[in-house]
């Protein structure tokens, strides 16, 4: 037991200290990014390998079971502070606990949309180099994945004459072939779902494969 609390004290003396900044420039504004992070990234787990469940302002990241916390701030900044409470069984083999602390700020860029900048900072009783590089690489690519949600969507448009007798024609040949047969696409047909309305069509639903 000695040699046990003889280790946990010279891991915590030469405890090393982590600290990530990772920026990304965003296709939207300030607030917009701030709400977007809460939704997707927060509670969605921002397109990371991970499932998320949350209550309140915890989360719970899985199969990692870390637990992290937001933080108190002004409704109006445009910034969000978190940290984590409990480490998991994952991060405790080096993550000292209750020494994390996180900030993603949101900045207005001139000229339309805004600057995010995420800062994360931990202490590590040992391979702070691997855990440098693996928050690194977290971090940067769920603010990549923030950054294609806010971005513009993509859209094609393509305008043709077709040899139909009506638009009305036109608009039941379009829905019977490429909405619920697939369009003659190389992927296996759509799965009908719901009919909808016959006359409004809302409600029509589809299961595809892509």
């Amino acid at each position: 037991m000695c040699g046990l609390f003889g280790w946990l004290a010279a891991s915590s003396l030469s405890a090393s200290r982590v600290a990530v900044r990772i920026t990304q420039p965003l296709e939207c504004s300030a607030a917009r990014a701030k709400a977007a992070w809460l939704d997707y990234t927060w509670q969605h787990g921002g397109g990371l390998p991970v499932f998320v469940t949350s209550a309140a302002q915890r989360r719970t990241v899985w199969p990692l079971k870390l637990e992290e916390e937001l933080l108190p701030v002004d409704a109006d900044e445009m910034r969000i502070r978190y940290a984590v409470t409990d480490n998991g069984p994952f991060f405790s083999l080096d993550l000292l606990p209750n020494t994390h602390a996180a900030q993603v700020t949101f900045l207005d860029a001139v000229g339309g949309g805004c600057q995010l900048v995420w800062d994360v900072e931990f202490q590590v009783a040992a391979r702070a180099r691997f855990w440098t590089l693996f928050t690194e690489t977290n971090v940067g690519e769920a603010a990549a994945a923030l950054a294609s949600h806010c971005a513009t969507p993509l859209r094609y448009t393509r305008q043709m004459c077709l040899a139909a007798p009506s638009s009305q024609v036109a608009l039941e040949e379009w829905l019977a072939f490429v909405f619920d047969e697939g369009g003659g696409l190389p992927i296996p047909p759509p799965l009908p779902l719901e009919r909808g309305d016959p006359n409004s069509r809302c409600g029509r639903a589809r299961c595809t494969a892509t």
